[in-house]
């Protein structure tokens, strides 16, 4: 599967590729560069022009701060 173009959304947030940083989704569809947002699947995702997907080392380290499970204390 291609995912380029393809961001996933994490608790109302998503990673904007042409800002490299976290944005609030609210933000997100209010871009030109936004093409899709598919709330059905899951997790859902939006599709922009700005996006790498998983090919941008700045959107791993975003997908892993806002998806690391909680540890025991």
């Amino acid at each position: 599967m291609n995912d380029v173009g393809r961001v996933y959304l994490s608790g109302g947030h998503v990673y904007c590729g042409r800002r490299r940083d976290d944005c609030d989704i609210a933000q997100c569809l209010g871009c030109a560069s936004l093409k899709e947002l598919n709330k059905e699947s899951s997790p859902p995702f939006v599709v922009c022009d700005a996006a790498q997907g998983t090919a941008d080392p700045f959107y791993v380290s975003w997908w892993y701060q806002h998806h690391r499970l909680s540890r025991p204390t």
